[in-house]
């Protein structure tokens, strides 16, 4: 991967993101077994040819500065940044796990993100990710009755507090994630580990699309707007469906409604994908947005 510098941000900080010292022991992390498999071997294949700029990585240095902060202080009755694994199917899985507590057989990853990650009930990822750690402790001798999320607001403030519904009163806190039956979480990761094996030997353009859940997908929607005023007064599925609800408007005589057609987005392709110039699923999707189709 090409590192730059675009931003000509100081070396320490550089030298920082380039020299991390991360690293995984076994066949796949739980971290890369939960992504999609495109995205994986797409990095893989086209490594090299990837660029990123440290801009890029102020988030991730944000959570490993938390972290760090963690690790400094000892935990008791447990243990910190512990790197177990277990064999599934024919792969080692292996996974970091954050802070294990005995009194209560409970796992509890750092996280740091947004708020509206905690407001919305948490990430999908959360959940799989846990309940994989679950598996993987049980599996090397500790029980696991709790999974939660001690997570660290990044963009929490008094004010949003204040102004948004459901906002966390404070940006640090813990959050519970629902522990799946152990079956579950077997069949779960035996799932992943078959697709991944599947995926090493197929070419580019043909390894699954990405879901609609992994590219974070907004579905297309149509507002139905008044006059000259930004804020939409309803916001729709369908064109059909605010067509309808315009002809069962009681405002007053003479408001003017339109329908403004808002395409669909997928915020993780657009923004936040590596490998999304050697994706023929990228591809096609900029495509029908170049020559307005709806997917």
């Amino acid at each position: 991967m090409k590192i730059t510098n675009k931003h000509n941000l100081p070396t320490p900080y550089v030298n920082c993101i380039i020299n991390d010292p991360y690293s995984h022991d076994g066949d796949i992390s739980m971290t890369t077994l939960i992504k999609p498999p495109r995205i994986v071997q797409l990095t893989l294949r086209h490594f090299n040819d990837i660029e990123r700029d440290v801009m890029d990585y102020w988030k991730i240095t944000l959570g490993n500065a938390f972290h760090l902060l963690m690790e400094r202080e000892a935990i008791v009755n447990g243990f910190t940044e512990e790197r177990v694994k277990a064999k599934i199917l024919d792969l080692w899985v292996s996974g970091q796990i954050d802070m294990y507590y005995a009194d209560d057989a409970s796992i509890v990853d750092i996280k740091t993100t947004s708020l509206w990650s905690i407001i919305y009930g948490g990430k999908s990822d959360w959940e799989k990710q846990l309940n994989g750690y679950a598996y993987l402790m049980r599996d090397v001798g500790f029980p696991v009755d709790k999974l939660q999320i001690f997570y660290c607001l990044t963009d929490w403030s008094k004010t949003q507090q204040k102004r948004i519904n459901g906002c966390p009163k404070n940006p640090l806190g813990l959050f519970d994630i629902p522990l799946w039956p152990e079956e579950k979480q077997l069949q779960y990761l035996e799932e992943r580990v078959k697709l991944h094996q599947e995926c090493r030997d197929l070419p580019d353009n043909e390894l699954p699309f990405c879901t609609p859940e992994e590219r974070w997908e907004r579905p297309s929607a149509w507002a139905v707007k008044k006059g000259e005023n930004k804020r939409a007064l309803r916001v729709l599925d369908t064109e059909e469906e605010a067509q309808k609800w315009i002809e069962k408007y009681t405002g007053k005589d003479g408001d003017k409604l339109w329908i403004e057609h808002r395409l669909g987005q997928s915020p993780r392709c657009e923004n936040y994908c590596d490998v999304k110039y050697f994706c023929n699923q990228y591809e096609e999707m900029m495509t029908k947005i170049m020559f307005g189709e709806d997917e």
